[in-house]
């Protein structure tokens, strides 16, 4: 067999990705206009969840009512690639309802837009930030040293005790 025609079984797939929400068809509609998914057609204003539809292949996004607000920072985001330039999408984006968080954007086209949703999720404190196009040839730069761990070098590492 050709490695092309090769397939990996999966023992678990990704059905959907699940986002707490104060208001989740509110927050759907949102997303919906972001995305292009659309929300199934059974989800009505004060639905306790919602679902958009992914294309084929993609997990879908389901949003569940919570009663709480986010209290602590979510190591998850989306990291999304406009179909457009970044600054058109950016306007899109904030014309829908997000905000500005943080702006890395540079001038020679580098860089993101760190945005939080109309839900106010983003940033240190918040879950669903979202960045707008990190150039592909970025996503493999070298890791950035934890403040929180040191960092590692050969004569740093711990030495291994050989019995």
């Amino acid at each position: 067999m050709a490695a092309a025609d090769a397939k990996v079984a999966a023992m678990t797939v990704i059905r959907n990705i699940t986002l707490d929400a104060n208001d989740p068809y509110e927050l759907g509609k949102f997303w919906e206009a972001v995305l292009g998914w659309p929300m199934d057609a059974e989800c009505a204003p004060g639905d306790g969840e919602v679902l958009l539809r992914a294309p084929e292949g993609l997990p879908g996004l389901l949003l569940i009512e919570v009663p709480e607000p986010k209290t602590a920072k979510s190591r998850m985001h989306f990291d999304l690639m406009p179909q457009t330039t970044r600054d058109e999408e950016l306007a899109r984006v904030l014309a829908l309802g997000a905000k500005v968080v943080e702006d890395h954007r540079k001038a020679d086209g580098a860089g993101w837009v760190w945005c939080e949703d109309p839900e106010g999720y983003a940033g240190a404190d918040r879950s669903w930030s979202r960045e707008i196009v990190r150039p592909l040839a970025r996503r493999c730069a070298p890791r950035r040293p934890s403040p929180r761990s040191p960092v590692r070098t050969p004569d740093t590492l711990p030495s291994k005790k050989r019995v």
